[in-house]
């Protein structure tokens, strides 16, 4: 009779063919919150179906720091959603965050390692065991439920047809941050718990050329984010994901990433190369996400952002379909000349603006005629020079094109 081999549980650093990449280990002083036990893989690790999980202990916390996960696009299947969250026996009751946390309140059970991404194998059994599996408390985050049916779904759903690999495979490290003034929540009865400000997701896998790559992003729990499920109800021009350099998420998280993922990502943390060729204004570089068009590679020049030091606005939003249009309006001191500058939609139709000199509380209206809302997701405002003024973002799903958008810009909110 044939021996039985033993299913390998857990995260595999040979996943990707041709690269280890180790699982991300805590820094010394964050060593001193992960949870340790003698019966787990190397002291730390608790193991799953696909994924493998380091728990941060801190009585405040009982969170995942890193979840460690991998999949294969061309081995997903269809699953169902077919077990209820539970604890973890191999660690104490106290170790975790139970029902009590999640139930009656705006919070979320966020997934870390996602039930549907992790719904791939060899059979439709083994993607079934491997989704079930996701429903484990430590598996589990804090997350707003508009951020996590929003923002955070939209990064899951990027990262689950990512498409710039060369093979379907993929490493997924998720995790929580945490800052100096988070939030708070106390169940009846229970301990108080920290929520996290942001969350991270870093991407490795190899490109088309069979190379390493890394991407990085962090989503902020900010109000903002917590306002509402989706932009179409009311505009959102902030930003609340962001393509990050590996060694910012080192920084917010205490981990220490594999040492090939900080070469195979694009976004630099110190002082770029004195030529810089590449643009980079600003370190450590935060690139704002909301297409996957957005995200930045390597040798890619970075456009140059000017809303933080021009003051024109886009104040009014009207998507009417008979007559869209938008609103210009100087919000400084300074009498600012808009000649030559233009609206860019999302699928990168331009729209003229006036050859005017708008003076402080002066605006103007820009009709966007043959503009399709519902085609787009994103109108930036650019001067002569191709730098970007200001922009909108909203969800064209779904979206009432008569309604009238009155827009106050996020920097002004700070």
């Amino acid at each position: 009779m044939a021996a039985v081999t033993a299913r390998k549980m857990g995260y595999d650093e040979d996943f990707l063919d041709g690269y280890t990449i180790a699982i991300p280990t805590p820094s010394a002083e964050l060593s001193s919150e992960i949870l340790f036990d003698a019966d787990l893989r190397d002291g730390y690790i608790l193991d799953y179906e696909k994924y493998s999980v380091v728990m941060n202990a801190d009585p405040q916390k009982r969170s995942a720091a890193v979840v460690a996960f991998m999949f294969d696009q061309e081995k997903f299947k269809q699953t169902k959603r077919a077990r209820r969250w539970q604890l973890d026996s191999r660690i104490g009751y106290d170790d975790q965050l139970d029902n009590d946390y999640y139930i009656n309140n705006p919070w979320d059970r966020g997934h870390l390692a996602r039930r549907s991404t992790a719904g791939w194998g060899d059979t439709r059994t083994e993607a079934q065991r491997s989704a079930n599996s996701t429903f484990f408390y430590t598996n589990a985050a804090l997350q707003h439920c508009c951020l996590n049916q929003d923002e955070w779904l939209a990064l899951e759903n990027s990262a689950k047809e990512w498409d710039m690999d060369s093979d379907g495979k993929i490493l997924s490290f998720n995790g929580c941050i945490y800052g100096d003034y988070d939030r708070t929540i106390q169940p009846q009865g229970r301990d108080i718990v920290r929520i996290p400000s942001a969350f991270f997701k870093v991407l490795a896998y190899k490109n088309k050329k069979g190379q390493l790559e890394c991407r990085a992003f962090i989503v902020e729990q900010d109000s903002f984010s917590m306002k509402d499920k989706n932009a179409s109800s009311q505009p959102s021009f902030d930003s609340m994901t962001y393509q990050v350099s590996l060694m910012e998420v080192e920084v917010q998280t205490g981990l220490v990433f594999d040492e090939q993922l900080y070469e195979a990502n694009p976004l630099k943390y110190n002082a770029p190369d004195p030529d810089n060729s590449l643009n980079i204004v600003h370190t450590p570089e935060r690139i704002e996400v909301f297409n996957p068009s957005d995200v930045i590679g390597h040798g890619d020049t970075r456009q140059t952002v000017k809303d933080d030091i021009v003051d024109i606005f886009i104040t009014l939003l009207n998507l009417s379909e008979q007559e869209p249009a938008l609103t210009l309006m100087n919000m400084g001191t300074q009498p600012i000349d808009i000649s030559g500058w233009f609206v860019l939609s999302g699928k990168g139709k331009q729209f003229a603006v006036p050859a005017v000199t708008l003076n402080c509380g002066e605006s103007v209206n820009i009709l966007l005629t043959g503009y399709d809302p519902k085609d787009n997701s994103m109108l930036v405002l650019k001067d002569s020079h191709d730098a970007r003024i200001d922009w909108v973002h909203y969800e064209p799903t779904g979206l009432n094109t008569d309604i009238i958008r009155f827009v106050t810009p996020a920097r002004l909110l700070e």
